[in-house]
């Protein structure tokens, strides 16, 4: 039975830890993406509450005869919430889904002993439009919010 020399298993421990260390970062990007399709997530179910609350009221009071009503320019304004939200969700999910697959590229690099470098950065610049993405999104729903809010207000 051969057994390879202790300053080559050491060599390799060492390389295996750089690659570790290279995939944290990530990893803690997605835990913040995590905790944004939190809020995402908790926003929309707010909308999704909201509009059914409006929608009861719109059927028994028989006010959707009246498409001028506040309680229908709310249920529109509404979904348009959410489907900003759910856009927002989708991708950032795309995002997070994205560094997970740059984690394993950056592992089977090593392992296969292949250069994925230019997949690796490819990957991550893809991770990072979808999540500026995910973020206008999400800016743009508050535009849209704190907007009605004000019109309400006045």
């Amino acid at each position: 039975m051969y057994t390879q020399p202790m300053e080559h298993s050491v060599l390799d421990i060492l390389k295996i830890g750089q690659v570790v260390e290279a995939a944290v970062a990530p990893v803690f990007l997605i835990t913040g993406v995590a905790t944004l399709l939190g809020i995402l997530s908790t926003r929309l179910s707010r909308v999704t509450d909201r509009a059914r609350v409006l929608e009861t009221r719109l059927l028994n009071k028989e006010v959707h005869d009246n498409p001028g009503s506040l309680q229908s320019f709310e249920l529109d304004l509404l979904w348009r919430r959410a489907q900003l939200l759910n856009s927002a969700f989708m991708l950032c999910s795309l995002s997070a889904l994205t560094v997970c697959f740059v984690v394993v590229m950056l592992f089977l690099s090593y392992v296969m002993v292949i250069s994925m470098s230019k997949l690796i950065s490819l990957g991550f610049i893809l991770a990072m439009l979808l999540l500026i993405l995910g973020l206008t999104f999400l800016l743009w729903e508050v535009f849209i919010t704190t907007r009605a809010i004000r019109q309400r207000i006045e």
